[in-house]
């Protein structure tokens, strides 16, 4: 799970192993999701293009909680950006 930190340049990857990450991540232990968490924010505030698939595979999976709750619920703007994201989302 580390890898995601110490190969950024494989970038090309995030995207999936941040949905790989939101699917299994109920069947994480409480260590393994602190280095999820610490993997969604990287993923979150390196990968802007990423952002909107990431919450649009949250919703799908029913695991919006994750991001809202372990991965993003200190960082203020990031949080207010995954509450508009999930809107535009769940309108269409």
């Amino acid at each position: 799970m580390a890898s995601l930190d110490l190969a950024p340049n494989l970038r090309g990857f995030w995207s999936t192993r941040a949905e790989y990450l939101l699917f299994y991540s109920t069947l994480l232990t409480s260590e393994e999701l602190y280095e999820v968490r610490h993997q969604l924010r990287t993923i979150w505030s390196e990968a802007p293009n990423v952002r909107l698939p990431l919450v649009r595979t949250a919703l799908r999976a029913d695991r919006l909680t994750v991001l809202k709750e372990c991965a993003l619920a200190e960082d203020k703007a990031a949080f207010d950006e995954l509450e508009r994201l999930s809107r535009q989302s769940e309108q269409r």
